[in-house]
């Protein structure tokens, strides 16, 4: 009888063991129904990250035009620049970027003006609206189309003729172009760029404001004479590099 009694104690307290181990299988299976693995198994959207900081080099070719004159003056040129970036907003890819350039631009013997050449040092404060469009799933590439505008200060415009050179920002229209060149001058630009993580290129198309040809004692206004405004037309290729 004694041996019976542990066999039946011993098959009570295996039947036992085996409910228990499957009332804890089916709480796994439970949990696994609820989802309480689901942030383990969900993948994560890849994210592009927004630098702060660009800086570029620019081949700036540009044409330089006077009101009522059928002349202009071709120059090629290169700039430095940087400018930060600045969301507007966390959930849209709509930056302002504001920053600072310095342009180096120059004219060979021009025959349409006596054969002179020109040599212009400028520095310029622009500020854009930059919108970002994300073509892949990775979004490690980018297209921004950008628009804005800029203020500029000729800080040095010489014109050489004959072996003379002169200052043609501080003479009025004593030049062989006959206009005014503007110290400080304000205009507008609009340009596509293409970002591929933390390296961009792009082009834009910068212009002056019109401004109105200036009167003074030096021409007959009563004969319609006037100075001419020597006009910026500018054309730029740039690459960079995001920090």
């Amino acid at each position: 009888m004694r041996q019976i009694s542990k066999l039946i104690c011993f098959a009570v307290i295996s039947l036992l063991s085996i409910e228990a181990r499957a009332q804890f299988t089916d709480d796994d299976e439970t949990s696994d129904d609820l989802g309480l693995y689901y942030d383990e198994d969900e993948e994560e959207k890849p994210q592009h990250k927004e630098y702060k900081n660009m800086i570029d080099l620019q081949y700036t070719p540009s044409r330089y035009t006077f009101h009522g004159a059928t002349g202009s003056i071709a120059t090629q040129g290169f700039a430095l620049g940087w400018a930060r970036s600045i969301q507007v907003t966390e959930d849209t890819p709509l930056f302002v970027e504001l920053g600072a350039q310095m342009k180096y631009d120059f004219a060979g013997e021009d025959p349409g003006h006596q054969n002179a050449s020109y040599r212009q040092l400028s520095f310029r404060i622009p500020a854009n609206v930059v919108y970002k469009f994300y073509p892949s799933p990775t979004r490690s590439f980018a297209l921004a189309p950008m628009a804005g505008i800029f203020c500029q200060v000729r800080a040095m415009g010489k014109e050489k003729l004959n072996g003379q050179s002169r200052n043609i920002t501080d003479n009025g229209n004593d030049n062989t172009t006959g206009a005014v060149w503007k110290r400080f001058q304000l205009g507008w630009q609009a340009g596509l760029k293409f970002y591929w993580d933390r390296y961009y290129c792009g082009f834009t198309y910068a212009q002056d404001f019109p401004d109105r040809l200036v009167n003074d004692n030096s021409v007959d206004s009563s004969l319609g004479e006037d100075k001419l405004i020597c006009r910026m037309h500018e054309y730029s290729v740039h690459i960079g590099i995001c920090f």
